[in-house]
C-alpha cells in the first residue's frame, strides 16, 4: 500500500489495529510524515470548506440550464467545471493557509562521538540513537543524564530537541529556557525557543526571540529568523 493511501486511509479511520499502531509511531517520530498528514488535512479542508458554497453555487446554476432540457447527460464539460472547481479550491487554499512551524525547523547533526568516562559513553549512546531520529529513546536516555546533571546545557538543549520533535514543544520549552548565555547552544536554542513558541500559539513571544536572533551578527540563522519573521509580522 502507498504511503498516500495509508495517509488517506488513516484520516478516514479505516485502518485496521495493527496498521493504526505502526502508523502511529511512525507519525510520533517522523516530521516529514507529519508535514505531509497536515498537508493533507488541509488539502481536504480547502476543498471541502473553502470552495463549499462556490461549488454548491455553480451546480445550482448547471441545474437551473438544464431545465428546459428533456434528458440529462453527463458530458466532458459537466467534467471539466468539477475538475476547475477542485484544482482552484486546492490553490486558493494553499495561498491563504497558515504557515506550519514545524516548516521553520533546522537540522541538528548531533555530537561526535568522544572516548572517556562511563558519562561521556552514555552520552554518546543517547547521540547515536538522536541521529537515528529515535527521538523517544534518546529522550528517555538524555533524560536519565539530565537527573544527574541537571544544569548541563548540551543535555538540556538535545533532551529539549527530543521533546519537540516527539510533540511535546512544552516541555522542551521548560528545558530550552534554561541554556543561558554563554553557552554554544544558546543561539540555536532561541531561535528554537522561537519556533517552540509559534508551535502552540504563542507568536508574540515567537517574534520577540526572532528579532533578537536576527540582530546577532555571524549568526547563520539570521536569515532563517527573517523568514520567519515575515510570516509572522
Amino acid at each position: 500500500m502507498e504511503e498516500s493511501e495509508i495517509i488517506d486511509k488513516y484520516l478516514r479511520g479505516e485502518l485496521d489495529a495493527e496498521q493504526m499502531e505502526s502508523f502511529s509511531k511512525s507519525l510520533e517520530s517522523d516530521i516529514t510524515l507529519q508535514k505531509k498528514v497536515s498537508l493533507r488535512k488541509l488539502v481536504i479542508a480547502g476543498i471541502n470548506q473553502s470552495y463549499a458554497e462556490e461549488l454548491k453555487s455553480k451546480l445550482v446554476d448547471f441545474d437551473h440550464s438544464l431545465e428546459n432540457k428533456k434528458t440529462f447527460k453527463w458530458s466532458w464539460r459537466m467534467a471539466a467545471v468539477f475538475a476547475v472547481l477542485i484544482v482552484a479550491g486546492a490553490a486558493f487554499y494553499f495561498t491563504v493557509q497558515s504557515p506550519n512551524p514545524l516548516d521553520f525547523d533546522i537540522d541538528e547533526p548531533g555530537l561526535p562521538n568522544s572516548m572517556g568516562t562511563d558519562t561521556e559513553v552514555a552520552l554518546n549512546n543517547a547521540m547515536s540513537v538522536f541521529k537515528a531520529s529515535d527521538y523517544e529513546s534518546s529522550s528517555k536516555a538524555f533524560g536519565k543524564l539530565l537527573t544527574e546533571n541537571p544544569k548541563n546545557d548540551t543535555l538540556l538543549y538535545f533532551s529539549g530537541l527530543c521533546d519537540f520533535r516527539s510533540g511535546n514543544p512544552k516541555l522542551a520549552i521548560q528545558k530550552w529556557n534554561q541554556v543561558k548565555e554563554p553557552s554554544i547552544y544558546f543561539i540555536k536554542t532561541e531561535y528554537r525557543l522561537a519556533i517552540a513558541y509559534w508551535s502552540i500559539g504563542d507568536e508574540t513571544t515567537a517574534v520577540e526571540l526572532l528579532r533578537k536572533v536576527e540582530k546577532v551578527e555571524n549568526s547563520a540563522l539570521r536569515e532563517k529568523s527573517a523568514e520567519a519573521l515575515k510570516v509572522l509580522d
